[in-house]
């Protein structure tokens, strides 16, 4: 009998653990719908580990979202599963941390790469006392926090710079592939997630082309910069806004100088068809590509579409086929 007790016990433990395991699964891909670059998503479940609510945000947006899911749910929220540590930087912590005293919660569980006990004990949110676990999701963590971590680390957000590469030296437009299918979609997805686009002037056209809104239902804004020093004056400004991804439109000049002072991290170039197929990135002769990776070549319609990641990138050796 008591033999039978413990296989009950070690079975309930084994489906606990693989329902967190769901959960914190459902936050990162929550995060990811809406930022794949700077997502932060969180899921609530009740004592016997059931899904209660599950909700996402853009880092730096409605930073009292995660306060309202648990006054909302207070008095049956037992976990949050959250895919970063709340930082007073993104987050209301003095209201999240009378919210969490006040409901009925036990337990957070976070990423093992953003829990820092000692920190956490100083920060207002020591105020609940509740019990912290930290799990390793680390890889898809630290994808959706890459954004984050640029503003953190390098003083600028994440970079997705996309341009119109052409080995013949003609003046081209993204504008001008705008009819190719998939074309104006895929890089409206990136807008999308991003908290600000940037625009060379000889793209200004294509911008009317993009949703006003991004993922956190914020207008979107645009910026115009002509030169190096221009766009690093606006991504050091978007930093200091916790503004954590950001799409960049530009050519060839602006795309090279980019790669070669480290102020972009995805480069999404687009090749016209009458150039030959690219196999290796030496070919690409508009483009500074020594320190990167070819990830993805694809055809859309009249052109290529080309992601390059540099070498050292964590996502260096996992190709994207789409945001």
């Amino acid at each position: 009998m008591i033999r039978m007790y413990q296989i009950l016990e070690l079975d309930t433990q084994q489906k606990q653990r693989a329902a967190l395991e769901v959960s914190m699964s459902l936050a990162i891909t929550s995060a990811e719908k809406v930022s794949k670059r700077a997502g932060i998503g969180w899921v609530l479940l009740d004592e016997n580990s059931l899904h209660i609510h599950s909700e996402a945000i853009i880092a730096g947006t409605n930073y009292l979202s995660l306060t309202a899911s648990i006054n909302r749910y207070a008095h049956v929220v037992h976990t949050l599963i959250v895919t970063l540590w709340p930082l007073e930087s993104l987050f209301d912590c003095e209201e999240l941390a009378s919210s969490l005293v006040e409901s009925s919660c036990q337990k957070i569980i976070v990423p093992v790469m953003d829990f820092d006990m000692q920190s956490f004990r100083a920060s207002p949110l020591g105020r609940w006392q509740g019990e912290i676990e930290s799990v390793d999701f680390l890889h898809a963590t630290r994808r959706i926090g890459s954004g984050l971590n640029m503003v953190l680390s390098s003083h600028r957000p994440w970079v997705s710079s996309v341009s119109i590469a052409d080995n013949q030296d003609k003046s081209l437009r993204l504008e001008d592939f705008r009819g190719e299918f998939g074309f104006v979609a895929y890089i409206d997805e990136i807008a999308k997630q991003s908290r600000a686009v940037v625009y060379s002037p000889s793209q200004k056209g294509f911008i009317e082309q993009l949703s006003d809104r991004n993922y956190a239902n914020e207008y979107q804004e645009f910026y115009e910069a002509t030169s190096i020093e221009g766009m690093r004056t606006l991504l050091k400004y978007f930093a200091s806004e916790h503004r954590c991804s950001v799409l960049v439109l530009t050519e060839d000049k602006m795309q090279s100088a980019l790669m070669e002072n480290k102020l972009t991290d995805e480069v999404i170039c687009h090749l016209p068809i009458h150039d030959k197929p690219v196999s290796k990135l030496t070919e690409l002769a508009s483009l500074p590509t020594e320190g990167w990776q070819l990830n993805s070549n694809t055809d859309i319609g009249a052109c290529s579409r080309l992601i390059l990641m540099p070498e050292k990138s964590q996502d260096a050796h996992t190709p994207m086929q789409s945001h």
